[in-house]
């Protein structure tokens, strides 16, 4: 019981719970708008983004934001003129994304690349 001494223990404990309190209610908000994959298809065109940032040999984290962003925003206007439901969207630029990222990473430096070392230099 002696970790709970240290102060890194405790604001990791307050932010879990204040992180369980509100979580909850941006879900429903997600499910109800049709979007509980938002997560992983912005992770997928976060990694899309990181590829881009490779390939033009500037800082992959900022690509990876701008590319987030641009991508949210599309999503948003598919779901909204073209009647596409949430999921559908999400699911178009999930895979999409993803198949985009391999073929600009196979492109910029062949498979060898190691996306490890990219991040622990970008943070």
């Amino acid at each position: 019981m002696t970790f709970f001494s240290y102060g890194f223990i405790l604001r990791g404990i307050e932010v879990g719970l204040i992180i369980g309190a509100i979580s909850p209610l941006i879900g429903i908000f997600l499910v109800l708008r049709r979007y509980s994959l938002i997560a992983d298809t912005l992770s997928h065109v976060s990694l899309a983004g990181v590829a881009v940032g490779l390939w033009l040999n500037v800082n992959p984290l900022l690509t990876a934001i701008g590319v987030s962003v641009a991508s949210s925003f599309a999503i948003e206007k598919l779901r909204l003129s073209k009647k596409v439901y949430g999921e559908s969207a999400l699911s178009i630029f999930l895979s999409g994304s993803l198949a985009i990222a391999l073929i600009i990473l196979s492109l910029a430096h062949g498979f060898s690349v190691d996306l490890l070392i990219i991040f622990s230099a970008v943070f």
